[in-house]
């Protein structure tokens, strides 16, 4: 059942009874229903109900699309390929892997002849009558099935009925939401008659908790709970009024530059993550999906692999695999399973992939190519050559990553320019490509790269000649790691934050230069305008027949809330000075 009584102040018991509780808590990893663990921490979310099958979650995916050149025309139909996906909670006794073909459960806007499959299961917390009562979970199935390219809306039946999705929001006057959203048929018709195409982007949204002992308003101790007017100081949490802002817009795909899940990280709370712990679907919900659901019920998803999304003990992989996961293998069968999840090979990787968009109403503007490249775990970014493929294939593409190649940011008073492995593992994505590795020779790079890993939003405009003049600029790197944690200093700024929230500046990214720690990708050292701003936030995408050419896109920052403008128009100087 979902809780009784005022849900405002069972939710801010429950919340102070976490925050109180878990410094204390040791879990035992292998805890199991009926076994009775000392300081079980108290849930933050709603217990579904277990008395039948309930809709948790659901959103629209975009999957990599076939293999191949980039089309050379724009036919008006340049749509990526799409799936349905939602979490069913599993009612007590019945088997979590019949869940998404119970003869109960199905998909208007599915496919013709489509199957729905069973991806993966996840195991919840339920709520506990007291800090020493036997530990209750209950499961949750994750399921997949192809969408109809002409379905406007999908939803998901239950015994031939729309059902109300799981009133993940504490707020009482919020509205439930039917387990419907938007459909395939709206991709690219939604901006200007169908002659624009809109992308939102966002990444970094995940809330870290109030971590005792560290100090109020460091990037360690953030207040978690979904209040929009407490949204955008640096140690509130975002990501509930950016996702509507988003929603609003509506774009026609959102893309999330990783790192979804933070709370309460490796080390600080003993065991607080083990066994069944550090992927318990109702800390997903609370820190996710509950927050997401306005935008993900908007438009399809794009989901980049962040470092949070490891497969380690101490990370949150095995949870981002099962709902998240790119699917490589074409949905021939019902029993297909998942395919390609990094944890279960052992990988702990995401093989990278694109897809190709385009307007649908203006044939004279040509498609764009998205890459989608698993730098989460850098070094395995090296060794696995994560950006070869996204080095091939001309310009007019844009890379999506999380941890970026290009940066500025200064740690315990020594300059950052970019992550080794990563800077690497581009550099030789440029240098197997003929005719790109030369002088001068730019063929391969991507217009933009977008990223996150960094708490802020920063971008950092490369170029070959000293001007960094409009037409030289040849990358931007937009990272926009800004969409809910809390967001770090730019390390430029003055003490007086946020009253100076932008900040700008130049230098020169060179090839090699160990003791500063800088560093370029590419075949030269290159000129760099690096604009860095400390606000939450998300980035719009748009293109049409007028965008601009260093890019292809119109790139801009949104802020949240948006009252609080910033200028990027601010004083240059030098980045060292």
């Amino acid at each position: 059942m979902f809780l009784s009584g005022d849900p405002v102040v069972s939710f801010s018991i429950r919340l102070l009874a976490v925050f109180v509780l878990l410094p204390f808590i040791a879990l035992n990893a292998q805890a199991e229903e009926g076994i009775k663990v000392a300081g079980v921490p108290v849930n933050v979310v709603p217990d579904p109900d277990l008395s039948k099958l309930s809709v948790m979650a659901m959103w629209s995916q975009i999957l990599p699309g076939p293999k191949g050149p980039m089309p050379g025309v724009n036919n008006g139909d340049v749509v990526p390929q799409m799936e349905a996906r939602f979490i069913l909670a599993v009612q007590t006794g019945a088997r979590v892997e019949d869940a998404c073909t119970n003869p109960l459960v199905d998909v208007t806007g599915k496919a013709p002849n489509a199957f729905i499959r069973f991806r993966g299961a996840l195991k919840g917390n339920l709520q506990l009558a007291s800090s020493t009562a036997p530990i209750r979970t209950y499961d949750v199935a994750i399921c997949a099935v192809a969408m109809d390219p002409a379905a406007a809306s999908v939803s998901v039946t239950l015994n031939h009925q729309i059902p109300t999705l799981y009133p993940g929001n504490v707020d009482p006057n919020a509205v439930q939401r039917p387990a419907t959203m938007a459909g395939p048929a709206l991709f690219g018709r939604r901006s200007n008659g169908g002659k624009s195409i809109r992308a939102g982007f966002l990444a970094d949204s995940g809330c870290r908790g109030q971590v005792e002992g560290k100090s109020k308003g460091g990037r360690w101790w953030q207040d978690c709970e979904d209040r929009p007017d407490k949204s955008d100081a640096i140690w509130k949490w975002a990501l509930p009024s950016v996702a509507k802002d988003i929603a609003k817009t509506p774009p026609d795909f959102i893309i999330h530059g990783g790192d979804h899940h933070y709370f309460y990280e490796e080390g600080e709370f003993g065991g607080f993550w083990l066994g069944v712990g550090r992927n318990r679907f109702e800390y997903w919900l609370y820190e996710f999906l509950n927050a997401a659901q306005p935008m993900m019920l908007a438009a399809p998803f794009v989901f980049v692999r962040g470092n949070h999304e490891l497969c380690s003990s101490s990370w949150f992989g095995g949870g981002w695999f099962e709902m998240f996961g790119p699917r490589i293998l074409d949905n021939t069968a019902p029993d297909e399973g998942d395919a390609l999840n990094g944890c279960q090979t052992g990988a702990d990787y995401s093989e990278a992939w694109y897809f190709d968009v385009a307007p649908r109403n203006d044939t004279t503007v040509p498609p764009f190519r998205f890459h989608v490249i698993d730098s989460g775990n850098d070094w395995n970014a090296s060794q696995n050559n994560a950006f070869n493929v996204a080095a091939e294939g001309g310009r007019d593409k844009i890379w999506l990553t999380h941890i970026p190649p290009a940066m500025l940011l200064h740690y315990n008073s020594e300059f950052q320019f970019a992550d080794q492995k990563v800077l690497e593992a581009v550099s030789n994505a440029f240098a197997q490509v003929a005719g790109c590795g030369g002088l001068g020779n730019f063929s391969c790079w991507p217009r933009a790269i977008l990223t996150g890993h960094q708490h802020l939003y920063q971008k950092v405009e490369l170029s070959s000649s000293a001007s960094i003049a409009t037409g030289t600029v040849v990358t931007e790197v937009h990272i926009a790691g800004h969409g809910g944690t809390a967001w770090d200093k730019a390390g430029l700024v003055a003490k007086d934050l946020p009253q100076t929230p932008a900040v700008a500046c130049t230098t020169v990214l060179k090839l090699t230069n160990p003791h500063q720690k800088k560093g370029v990708f590419g075949p030269q050292d290159m000129h760099a305008r690096i604009t860095s701003v400390s606000r939450h936030g998300y980035l719009i995408l748009e293109r049409d027949a007028h965008s601009p050419t260093s890019t292809g896109w119109k790139i801009t920052p949104h802020w949240v809330p948006a009252a609080q403008g910033v200028d990027l128009n601010v004083k240059v100087a030098e980045c060292e000075g």
